[in-house]
């Protein structure tokens, strides 16, 4: 925002305010609190403002710390709760300086990078069923979807990695009836979404399988299985099964309800560190991997 109106600010002004926000920049800079995007992304868009000498520090940060949330094959490791939250839907600190990077031109391999480009076409298609919730593999919760993250700029650019991605995500758009992103990246970032898609079935060597059935409503078939190598915000569900049919989930696994705590009768333990509550059989008594 305060890029937008530099040249319209006294000298005064823009002093105050860089003055202001530095004090801020300098608190990410010296704390690291475990999000690395959320601690990266205003790393560098405030290095790439200010033509800081650490800018190249900040972008390796921050482009490391995007790629780890995929598996090789542009599944996200997160499940599809956290994964639509962090390059999707309200958490643009997270996702917003790829496109910065981007725009600039400082970095314009994001928008070609195969990886990403798998990710967005998985995110909009075997991470939401056919009514837009969320498959609840990982810390998944049984209740939000798609129409509930709030602004979902991600979704409008969804073509600038995928032509497909942005069908998916015209297809979500189509039946969520989102409102409208209102923040300031989409007005930077989003573009008019293609004819929508129905999701192909699809297999990835690295995350698992998605199984759609030809019908373009809320009613079609999906089954889905979860099989990461690295697993983030996971519990003990690999080769979990999900299934949703007819408007309903079928098969569910057992989600989210914060962490450490009990859902539906069921205590925590049982939550994270079985096979059962994620619909898998244990082999020898022992968890998957």
């Amino acid at each position: 925002a305060l890029d937008i109106i530099h040249d319209d600010l006294s000298a005064s002004d823009l002093s105050r305010y860089e003055t202001s926000l530095q004090e801020m920049v300098n608190w990410f800079w010296e704390t690291m609190r475990g999000w690395g995007m959320a601690t990266f992304g205003p790393r560098a868009v405030w290095a790439a403002y200010k033509n800081e000498d650490r800018l190249e520090e900040a972008m390796q940060q921050y482009r490391d710390a995007v790629f780890e949330q995929m598996t090789p094959d542009g599944v996200g490791r997160n499940g599809p709760e956290y994964s639509h939250a962090r390059l999707n839907g309200e958490r643009t600190a997270k996702y917003g300086f790829m496109h910065v990077a981007e725009y600039t031109g400082l970095d314009k391999s994001f928008y070609k990078d195969f990886r990403l480009k798998w990710y967005y076409e998985w995110l909009f298609s075997s991470g939401c069923t056919p009514f837009n919730t969320f498959v609840t593999f990982g810390d998944s919760g049984h209740g939000r979807g798609f129409n509930t993250f709030y602004p979902q700029s991600g979704a409008w650019a969804a073509g600038k990695f995928s032509s497909l991605a942005a069908q998916y995500a015209s297809n979500r758009v189509a039946s969520a009836h989102p409102r409208y992103p209102s923040d300031l990246l989409v007005y930077c970032i989003a573009e008019p979404l293609p004819e929508k898609r129905t999701p192909q079935s699809r297999l990835w060597n690295d995350g698992g399988a998605l199984f759609y059935e030809k019908n373009d409503t809320e009613d079609a078939l999906l089954g889905a299985l979860w099989n990461v190598s690295a697993p983030s915000h996971g519990h003990r569900d690999a080769n979990a099964i999900y299934l949703a049919g007819y408007g309903e989930h079928l098969l569910i696994n057992s989600g989210y309800n914060g962490y450490g705590n009990a859902s539906k009768g069921f205590p925590w333990t049982y939550i994270n560190d079985t096979a059962e509550s994620s619909n898998t059989r244990l082999i020898n008594n022992q968890n998957h991997l």
